[in-house]
């Protein structure tokens, strides 16, 4: 388990053991992979809480729901029939917690089901804000607040590239423009329930859990396996247990790990700062007996918890649409750094040195034609931000190191350090392994060969 895991397990079960008691929690599609195993982290860390899983198999379920604490249940659907989707939730009589993780990895073309609509956009998006819809007034009156989480792909949809002229794609079907509607739609959809003022008690989240080593490819075909397969072998992604803490710490928020570390970092160095530094606390809490719970951490301001206008005014203003946020500012209001977060996390306590003097930490440059900007990204040297051009990085996984072209030569590192894949630039093999140094020996004398199985 890497160090972020940990400490997000820790956070978990810290938050999820402080809610109101019962906690009441649907996992849609919790019978296998990622669902399944956010559900047994939730009952690990909040045994009391009572969790639902829904989905089609049942021996699966009863394998499963002795683990889920004291008060288990299971409720037979198909998460892609609309019909049993609005019966269903006529079952539920409370929600605190919403997680949608029914899917399906297939090559498959356009497979209607039985109320004609696409069996991948059935599960991936349709079915999942009915889910939503139908359980929004539960999800409004939770007294912890609702949490609704989608666990699909929240980076790679493309607007510009749906078919306005044919969004059910019953006529211009492909695989990818189905990835597409699903992860657009579900963007444009969150973003509308986040936007509804009878919804500012629900937190919506749409989270990419990235490369997970679960079943989930098992029935591909045999050309489509053999990579997933060869990606498991050498331990590619993250464990579907590993997976299921980062996404219930979406719930939990990360400032709960962040705002210790900078409670500390602030008491070393206050005395040098001379008052030239000063940080207001600005709450995102459910209530006001967690604001003043988590305040006694605190050694400095914070601005009042009822005070929701000015909150709300201070987050529209400088567009904050996550939390942890630090916004920096100098006394004539200018903003010093949008993302004091994750300045402070690449030189910490130095972070509040500069910004007393008025300084700023993190640069950029225009990128040059074909270069990647790596998007949240800072180089650990110069501190480019975000880094622009080639990105070398620590093949080790306790390691979090990121340097631009003109710093890796700089830099002495005690691990390997290799180059990262642009994404959805077009690679050999040959290039692929290379950038997998696990593969070679450590003689680094062994050479990567590769040869057709098949013409």
């Amino acid at each position: 388990m890497s160090v972020a895991v940990r400490a997000a397990a820790t956070s978990n079960a810290r938050i999820l053991s402080s809610l109101k008691p019962p906690l009441n929690v649907i996992v849609v599609g919790g019978t296998s992979g990622i669902g399944r195993a956010i559900a047994l982290s939730i009952a690990r860390h909040c045994p009391s809480a009572n969790i639902t899983i829904i989905g089609r198999n049942e021996s699966a379920a009863n394998a499963i729901l002795p683990q889920l604490g004291s008060n288990p249940k299971f409720i037979r659907a198909d998460a892609s029939l609309m019909s049993e989707i609005r019966t269903v939730t006529k079952k539920i009589n409370a929600v605190d917690m919403l997680v949608l993780t029914q899917g399906i990895l297939t090559t498959a073309g356009r497979t209607p089901t039985t109320e004609n609509i696409d069996n991948k956009l059935a599960l991936h998006y349709y079915g999942r804000i009915l889910f939503v819809q139908e359980l929004l007034p539960l999800l409004r009156s939770s007294q912890n607040g609702g949490k609704v989480l989608f666990v699909f792909d929240s980076v790679h949809g493309n607007p510009s590239k749906i078919n306005w002229n044919d969004m059910a794609l019953e006529h211009t079907y492909s695989l990818s423009s189905a990835a597409n509607h699903a992860m657009s739609f579900t963007d444009h959809a969150i973003q509308y329930f986040a936007s509804q003022p009878e919804n500012t008690n629900i937190t919506f989240t749409h989270a990419l859990p990235g490369f997970v080593r679960t079943t989930l490819g098992d029935n591909l075909p045999f050309w489509a396996r053999v990579p997933l397969k060869c990606a498991k072998a050498i331990r590619l992604g993250i464990t579907s247990e590993d997976c299921a803490e980062l996404m219930v710490a979406h719930w939990c928020p990360p400032c709960r790990n962040f705002t210790p570390k900078l409670a500390e970092i602030y008491k070393r160095v206050q005395s040098e700062l001379h008052e030239k530094l000063d940080i207001v606390f600005v709450s995102h809490d459910e209530n006001e007996n967690m604001f003043n719970e988590y305040f006694t951490e605190m050694p400095w301001k914070a601005l009042s918890f009822s005070d929701r206008d000015r909150f709300m005014t201070l987050s529209k203003k400088f567009e904050v649409c996550g939390i942890p946020s630090l916004v920096v500012l100098t006394p004539s209001w200018d903003v010093l750094a949008m993302d004091g977060v994750e300045e402070v996390r690449s030189v910490s306590e130095e972070a509040l040195r500069m910004w007393s003097q008025g300084k700023y930490i993190f640069w950029t440059r225009s990128p040059s034609e074909g270069e990647y900007v790596w998007a949240g990204i800072a180089c650990t040297l110069c501190h480019m931000y975000p880094l622009v051009g080639t990105r070398h990085g620590c093949i080790h996984q306790g390691c979090n190191v990121d340097l631009c072209n003109t710093c890796i030569s700089k830099y002495t590192h005690e691990h390997p350090l290799v180059e990262y894949l642009i994404p959805k630039k077009h690679y050999s093999l040959e290039q692929i392994f290379a950038s997998v140094p696990h593969l070679l020996g450590p003689n680094n004398e062994e050479q990567i060969e590769t040869k057709s199985l098949w013409m």
